[in-house]
């Protein structure tokens, strides 16, 4: 009888294990250089991010017929496994260089401070347990173009630290949901501190806007051997809906409270010089 049951538990271990499908992806530019924290998904909702190697590897109950692979400054690149080519096991994914659409900006002098986003008290809290979640609040500034100097995050006090997330900076499409990338270069966050406001500081960088109404924003980068959460700070003090969220591939979407009655903000604020 023992000997048995240790068959029928082999046989169990051998049919799971055969049931899995291994990929491992790299994620590269033609010129082959690695592509940090680049963002693949297949499906609708299902997907990780690379680490900072560019390397991501998944198992999965179901192949993978088709992915989607997105990196800040490239291209998003929609295409069959079966065309990808693969190397020493590898499945190597290039992406091409996303052509800048974005209308020159004269520089001027900035003189003027202005805080931007949701800056109220926190009531909930979003998890990075899902799986290639952005997150953007809609803000105004009060000139024609500014400078962003910093951008703010509220993490929640039971967050696990270390966990990496991207900034993002959105233009606002025709439907008023977060469209264009404003930031073409990517900005990984990997250290800050729990239950507290956390300021980027961006000044060196130049980012320059010259959008009446944009999109401030972060970008989960969770990994499948990722232990623990990013949790960002909630708020429904605010009666007007400034936040929208999308996960993967679907649609964006407002956030909304547990019951719906009242809309739930990101707290997530920056500070512009114009």
């Amino acid at each position: 009888m023992i000997l048995r049951y240790l068959l029928l538990f082999q046989l169990f271990v051998c049919q799971s294990y055969s049931q899995q499908n291994k990929y491992h992806f790299v994620i590269q530019n033609k010129f082959n250089e690695r592509l940090p924290y680049a963002s693949l998904f297949w499906e609708k909702s299902t997907g990780f991010s690379a680490n900072a190697m560019g390397v991501l590897s998944v198992i999965t109950e179901t192949p993978i017929d088709s992915i989607f692979v997105s990196s800040i400054g490239y291209k998003t690149l929609h295409t069959a496994i079966r065309q990808i080519q693969i190397r020493n096991d590898s499945i190597i994914v290039i992406l091409s260089p996303q052509e800048s659409t974005l209308p020159s900006i004269t520089v001027h002098s900035t003189k003027n401070v202005s805080d931007l986003g949701i800056q109220e008290g926190q009531t909930s809290f979003l998890s990075n347990h899902y799986r290639n979640l952005i997150g953007a609040v809609k803000v105004t500034q009060p000139s024609k173009t500014c400078k962003i100097e910093s951008v703010s995050v509220f993490i929640y006090k039971k967050s696990t630290e270390k966990i990496p997330f991207r900034i993002r900076i959105f233009a606002v499409d025709k439907n008023g949901y977060p469209g264009e990338d404003l930031l073409r270069e990517s900005v990984v966050i990997d250290s800050y501190n729990i239950g507290q406001w956390n300021t980027f500081y961006l000044n060196e960088r130049n980012i320059y806007i010259d959008h009446i109404n944009f999109f401030i924003g972060i970008e989960w980068l969770n990994q499948p051997n990722t232990n623990g959460a990013l949790q960002i700070g909630l708020t429904d003090k605010i009666k007007e809906a400034y936040s929208f969220y999308r996960f993967a591939n679907r649609e964006w979407r407002q956030f909304k409270s547990a019951n719906e009655s009242k809309p739930e903000n990101l707290m997530i604020k920056t500070r512009i010089l114009y």
